[in-house]
């Protein structure tokens, strides 16, 4: 067996996430990002010294179940296991609600990335991308699937008031990760790194993602 470290550096490492920039668009009514300055080393002070405002929903972020259940835990809960391991890429194709069907045969890893390629511009917020379907979120469910990701800025509808698939996600116990960048990794097998900050009783959480990969791919 090789040494790991050396093992690792030669894995292919994609970074997944939405960059934040000033422009990064956000869900309308939410807070945006802003930077307030509170020393700065080019105004003559001896450090740079920033403030950020902005909502937890921002870029990629994994949402807490109380942003969707009453009384339900915050981010900081999720279990660091979900955070790293085997995760499938699948692409879903055509418009509407994701349906069950996108999903391949056989065994299915606990984390699963969707791919649908209807919110590709993070800095655009576009309301016509595809959210999942409750049979979509009670199929993974059913499969063994214990965190959902998507490449959109929600797993609902942009104008939906019920949040049929977060609710799904409570009822299952579905940690949901939103926002991610996919266009550019193939499907198939990966292993995901993304954990939330251990920000106590919050309902979510920006994330670094990354994949990672053989060489190659």
């Amino acid at each position: 067996m090789g040494d790991p470290a050396s093992l690792l550096m030669s894995f292919q490492i994609h970074d997944i996430s939405t960059p934040l920039t000033p422009d990064v668009a956000v869900f309308p009514g939410d807070t945006p990002p802003t930077r307030e300055m509170l020393l700065d080393m080019q105004q003559g002070d001896h450090l740079t010294l920033s403030t950020l405002h902005s909502t937890v929903h921002l870029g990629t972020h994994i949402d807490g179940p109380c942003h969707y259940v009453k009384d339900g835990a915050g981010v900081e809960s999720m279990p660091l296991s979900l955070g790293y391991g085997p995760a499938l890429v699948i692409d879903a194709p055509g418009d509407g609600p994701v349906p069950a069907s996108v999903l391949p045969d056989g065994d299915l890893p606990p984390r699963l990335l969707v791919r649908t390629q209807s919110h590709p511009d993070p800095n655009t917020f576009n309301p016509k991308y595809r959210p999942m379907s409750p049979a979509f979120m009670d199929a993974i469910a059913d499969r063994g699937v214990q965190l959902i990701g998507v490449d959109t800025p929600s797993v609902d509808a942009a104008d939906a008031k019920t949040l049929v698939a977060h609710h799904r996600a409570g009822v299952h116990g579905l940690w949901i990760l939103e926002q991610l960048r996919l266009a550019e990794v193939p499907a198939g097998l990966w292993h995901l790194i993304a954990f939330p900050l251990p920000l106590a009783g919050y309902d979510a959480s920006p994330v670094r993602a990354v994949l990672i990969g053989p060489p190659g791919r």
